[in-house]
């Protein structure tokens, strides 16, 4: 019995998550390009391993925080328009499908 509620609860699951992976994947996005344009723009210095560091983690996290923004500014400064375009048309999918999910569907604890 507890098997065909584990199964009920995954399927729950697992069908949207499938459907919404077959939606994004039919998404016209020249992957190649972005990557290859990614490739192009210096990645951001990782932050020191120091020790000291995690005595700070909020300061951490926001070092993080401001390089990788920075970084994904440079990366879509450097996407032509149609690459944009489709960079923003994917993520807008993904937004909508993300907040599609029925409430019934969430695991409450």
């Amino acid at each position: 019995m507890a098997w065909a509620g584990f199964l009920g609860a995954w399927l729950l699951v697992a069908g949207p998550l499938y459907q919404g992976a077959l939606e994004l994947r039919a998404e016209e996005v020249d992957r190649e390009g972005i990557e290859a344009t990614a490739a192009r723009v210096p990645r951001p210095e990782p932050v020191s391993p120091w020790w000291w560091w995690w005595l700070l983690p909020p300061v951490v996290y926001l070092i993080r925080r401001h390089r990788g923004n920075a970084f994904r500014r440079a990366v879509l400064a450097q996407l032509a328009q149609a690459q944009r375009d489709q960079f923003t048309s994917f993520v807008n999918k993904v937004s909508m499908l993300r907040d599609s999910v029925p409430p019934e569907t969430l695991i409450k604890r």
